[in-house]
């Protein structure tokens, strides 16, 4: 009991009007800097210029694919299409993201849609929706987002200026923080039989297709689009009965 009534203290904290845009961002911030610190010491231990470093975390802005792109890097017999490939799909599920996300932009300038969604992470998603007055703020949103976005940024920088300091970034342990704070997010988004059903199908599909078919980076992107078509039927079937 006592649990719940955090969880509850919790979400109700979220939803409130006076949580700020940094409120929301600040637990996204403090997964992604060290995140980023790994990537920006592995784009140096691959001789890549800072240059590149910065420019893959601020124009292509997809942590999962960045990291992709270093060890596809890695390859000798590697093709410019099959990297091309590669991202496109791993980065397809920003398609689904922004999909959901359209309906809280009726009243947004093309402008402010412009600045918003090319930005727009999972985990930003994620919190954007637990706030019913700030999701639907092109102003604030875009601040969330940016704020995130900025923290990617700067902290691969920093994590290349530190890479001769630290041989094996492995050491630290960093290549958890973004799991763990994601998993954070979602218990505290997670409140009714939908959301749950569809939470344990993804890890379901997951599970199916990373150790049984062996799909490897794909499997987390199958089952979000498998898990997205339970949820949807379970909410169907909620209306119409």
């Amino acid at each position: 009991m006592c649990g719940k009534s955090l969880l509850s203290q919790a979400r109700t904290a979220l939803t409130q009007k006076q949580i700020t845009p940094l409120t929301l961002a600040m637990p996204i911030m403090m997964g992604y800097a060290p995140i980023a610190m790994t990537f920006g010491l592995l784009t140096y231990q691959q001789h890549l210029g800072v240059w590149t470093a910065l420019a893959l975390s601020t124009v292509l802005y997809a942590g999962a694919a960045q990291f992709a792109i270093l060890g596809l890097l890695a390859l000798s017999n590697i093709s410019l299409g099959q990297v091309f490939i590669t991202v496109f799909l791993i980065n397809l599920r920003h398609f689904i993201l922004s999909l959901a996300y359209i309906p809280n932009t009726k009243q947004w300038s093309f402008f402010e849609k412009l600045r918003f969604f090319p930005i727009l992470t999972d985990e930003n998603f994620a919190v954007l929706l637990t706030n019913s007055e700030i999701k639907k703020d092109p102003i604030q949103a875009y601040r969330v987002s940016i704020l995130t976005y900025s923290t990617w940024a700067v902290f691969t920088l920093i994590g290349y200026g530190f890479a001769s300091l630290i041989p094996d970034p492995k050491i630290l342990g960093l290549d958890f923080a973004l799991s763990a704070m994601f998993i954070g997010i979602i218990i505290l988004f997670i409140d009714r039989l939908e959301q749950i059903i569809t939470f344990i199908a993804a890890i379901l599909f997951m599970l199916f297709f990373y150790f049984v078919l062996d799909c490897g980076r794909f499997s987390v992107i199958l089952a979000a689009i498998l898990a997205s078509f339970v949820g949807w039927g379970v909410e169907c079937r909620r209306k119409s009965s």
